[in-house]
């Protein structure tokens, strides 16, 4: 079982993460410039971060949480604190990305571990046709054995890698 205290830590020690964040940057960018709305995340607790990329010409939505259970994703023009004292969306209307820019605290194989509440995972079920893109550091990368509910990946993208993965586990 990961300790997640333990990775969260361990991401507080990465080192040059500007530089390492512009690398995640430069890798990131043909897929953002191939999307027509791209789902976010608002960077928190030295999360990789490509928040400057945002280009006023792009649709960028960010998730609000809705319920213990459920987020959803909204135009991010206006934002206002959240839950968790992370900003979110003002905006009602519900928007479906087709790119979403996923974070995680560790990675294995295409899965990620999150801080444990399940949005992504129960999101990216609801929704396969999104794209599926987690951002981390190299050192982010760990061994875990996924859980039944754990929704893999298309692509985990690092300061020096660029890591495509089957959903069917192939």
């Amino acid at each position: 079982m990961i300790d997640r205290s333990e990775w969260i830590e361990k991401r507080k020690q990465i080192s040059s993460r500007d530089l390492k964040n512009e690398q995640i940057a430069r890798r990131i960018l043909p897929f953002l410039k191939a999307s027509s709305c791209i789902g976010y995340f608002y960077p928190v607790r030295q999360e990789a971060d490509i928040f400057s990329l945002r280009d006023p010409d792009w649709t960028f939505v960010l998730p609000r949480v809705l319920d213990k259970t459920k987020m959803a994703f909204y135009d991010s023009t206006i934002l206002k604190p959240g839950g968790f004292g992370i900003p979110e969306p003002v905006s009602d209307e519900e928007i479906v990305p087709d790119v979403l820019v996923i974070p995680l605290l560790v990675f294995c194989d295409g899965y990620r571990i999150g801080y444990g509440g399940g949005y992504y995972d129960r999101y990216l079920e609801k929704h396969p046709e999104c794209l599926r893109i987690g951002i981390a550091f190299d050192e982010q990368e760990g061994q875990f054995e996924p859980e039944s509910w754990d929704q893999r990946l298309d692509w985990i993208i690092t300061p020096t890698r660029t890591l495509h993965y089957d959903r069917n586990g192939q």
